[in-house]
């Protein structure tokens, strides 16, 4: 799915991509875990960098990265799946 950017010129495109550690069915995923860690340390300075790792790379969590055309990340959210109580957090 490719979004236009409001921040950028109209040659400008982001797309979104759902990622997850799990390297048998992503195998290009890592990269983009590790950008997207780096972009959530960057606006969440308080927060220890290890405490956001655990999170990203824990195979129970998802995670949705808003990626340039450049391939940087330029936002992100990682959520955990309920599949029994059809529900995320």
């Amino acid at each position: 799915m490719v979004l236009p950017s409001r921040a950028c010129n109209h040659t400008c495109s982001l797309h979104c991509s759902v990622v997850r550690d799990c390297h048998v069915l992503q195998p290009l995923a890592t990269p983009l875990m590790a950008l997207l860690s780096t972009a959530a340390a960057h606006q969440l300075p308080n927060m220890p960098r290890e405490y956001i790792c655990r999170l990203l790379f824990d195979r129970r969590h998802r995670s949705v990265a808003l990626v340039s055309r450049n391939s940087t990340v330029v936002a992100g959210i990682t959520y955990r799946v309920f599949p029994q109580q059809v529900s995320g957090r």
